[in-house]
């Protein structure tokens, strides 16, 4: 056997091994940006709902102060909150001691693919722990 014979069923078996390998490799990188997608959406809707129970848990707070705190960061961070809930509604009425919740629940484009439809949902409790707001 000549060795251009022997290079050239080492090229076809490369080819093949490729063929095989490829959509393996495809499917393992496509699904690890689905997961991190998925983790960043998360994320940053733990961060809106960790910041809008921080401000909620502050003396004088309004729902609109609420609201405008996650929706600045659901815009630097591109998600779209698709609702709101403060848990007890008069939360500025409270007393040192009550807990507030906070629940966001949004969407992200970027987060909706094969694994997932791009929803997700993140709820913080805080404590209201001072009237001074220190």
């Amino acid at each position: 056997m000549n060795s251009s014979h022997r290079m050239s069923k080492r090229c076809g078996v490369a080819v093949v091994e490729l063929a095989v390998a490829l959509p393996v490799i495809f499917f393992v990188v496509l699904g690890t940006v689905e997961v991190c997608n998925g983790i960043f959406l998360r994320q940053s809707l733990e961060v809106m709902a960790f910041e809008g129970a921080r401000i909620s848990v502050t003396p004088d707070a309004q729902v609109g102060d609420v609201e405008d705190q996650v929706k600045s960061i659901a815009a630097a961070r591109n998600v779209q909150v698709t609702s709101l809930a403060i848990s007890p509604n008069n939360f500025a009425d409270q007393p040192i001691g009550t807990f507030i919740d906070v629940t966001v629940n949004g969407y992200s484009a970027s987060a909706a693919g094969f694994f997932s439809d791009g929803n997700s949902t993140a709820s913080v409790s805080m404590m209201k722990n001072s009237s001074s707001g220190d």
